[in-house]
């Protein structure tokens, strides 16, 4: 008895290089394919394309921002832009930040004799040491301003950072 192949199996079309040329014709292939579907069908359809070299299509009807909104109402999710942090999630970033600084001002403390910080209570040594962690952001603040006016100085553009747009 001859053995037959196994026709189930599907034959893998992954190409670990592909051509760029055959990138764009798939891509569009898939494109038209949802556009038909689109067409035919009367639905809303939302396509993202990221190319292995860093390019992005985006193709929806009725758009691209209409389809995944309506998908992130319904479902709950944000796909396009990044929640803002909470404002404990921002502390806790500043206190990790600023760690450092405040273990050296304990410790400058304790050498110089002037620790106060065994007749404090623990509610005024963490008051104390917000108030090093505001100390130590206000110079991260300063710095940062003074690297962007170098860049700027420098013939750079000190672009403004953008918060949850999309």
């Amino acid at each position: 008895m001859a053995r037959r192949k196994n026709a189930s199996r599907p034959r893998s079309t992954a190409n670990p290089n592909p051509n760029p040329r055959h990138i764009v014709n798939l891509e569009n292939d898939l494109f038209r394919e949802a556009s038909n579907l689109s067409a035919a069908t009367g639905a809303s359809v939302a396509l993202i394309s990221c190319r292995p070299s860093g390019e992005m299509r985006v193709w929806g009807h009725p758009s691209p921002r209409s389809v995944i909104n309506r998908y992130q109402r319904y479902h709950g999710r944000r796909f396009l832009e990044e929640a803002p942090p909470s404002v404990s999630e921002m502390v806790l970033a500043a206190e990790e930040r600023a760690r450092p600084y405040v273990e050296f001002r304990r410790r400058q403390e304790e050498m110089n004799g002037t620790s106060v910080s065994s007749h404090r209570t623990p509610e005024e040594q963490s008051a104390v040491e917000k108030e090093w962690i505001i100390e130590f952001l206000g110079w991260e603040i300063d710095r940062v301003q003074k690297r962007i006016e170098e860049l700027v100085a420098a013939g750079g553009e000190a672009e403004s950072p953008s918060h949850g747009s999309a």
